[in-house]
């Protein structure tokens, strides 16, 4: 079951900026381009081998959005190496986490959806959360965390075009993250716990 704030976990040194990258349909999937080092940006896929990343993002996969880094180096090229998992719509965002991420919203952040529950005009916009985010002990420091949330912004921006913005909680103490996040363009929204940041990425 998840828990009702999850910290979005990231252990990895610092990391390149943010690159945007084109994102193209292959037989109805999202693929991203490949980088030097034969890593490629896809949607998660049954039978993918995730030993490297955790066996229990397995059940996690499927039922919600899971993007990933895979080395085509691999056999069958199925050896998962970085993973992002999002739920769209999000399902734990508080009243006072909505009310500050929207608060904030800029004005260019899809400004004909509805960002607070209480109005009553529609379309209304939702929220997607980004649950975990993990890059495998030996590809760490070579940009693939920001490659896949570069790759999960575009397929979203796509795939749902009433979300309004990506949030998610991590740790004050975790540094790289922080880092990671804010090149990717997370703005720091609230602060829930002296322990925990709430940040958002409006699209």
């Amino acid at each position: 079951m998840l828990s009702l704030v999850h910290v979005a976990v990231l252990l990895l040194p610092m990391v390149v900026g943010h690159l945007p990258s084109p994102v193209t349909q292959i037989g109805g999937e999202n693929i991203l381009r490949s980088l030097p080092g034969d890593i490629t940006y896809r949607n998660y896929r049954p039978g993918d081998d995730l030993s490297l990343i955790g066996r229990q993002a397995v059940e996690f996969c499927k039922d919600n959005i899971c993007y990933v880094a895979v080395d085509l180096k691999s056999v069958g090229q199925k050896t998962v190496v970085g993973i992002v998992q999002m739920i769209v719509p999000g399902k734990h965002l508080s009243a006072q986490d909505r009310n500050a991420i929207c608060g904030d919203r800029p004005s260019t952040s899809r400004p004909s959806l509805c960002c607070l529950p209480c109005c009553t005009r529609s379309p209304k916009g939702n929220f997607g959360h980004l649950y975990f985010l993990k890059v495998a002990d030996a590809y760490r420091g070579r940009g693939i965390a920001t490659e896949m949330l570069s790759h999960t912004f575009a397929v979203l921006e796509q795939t749902h075009p009433k979300l309004i913005a990506i949030y998610l909680h991590v740790d004050s103490d975790n540094l790289p993250a922080i880092r990671l996040y804010e090149k990717s363009g997370f703005e720091k929204i609230a602060f829930p716990s002296s322990k925990v940041f709430l940040f958002a990425r409006y699209m």
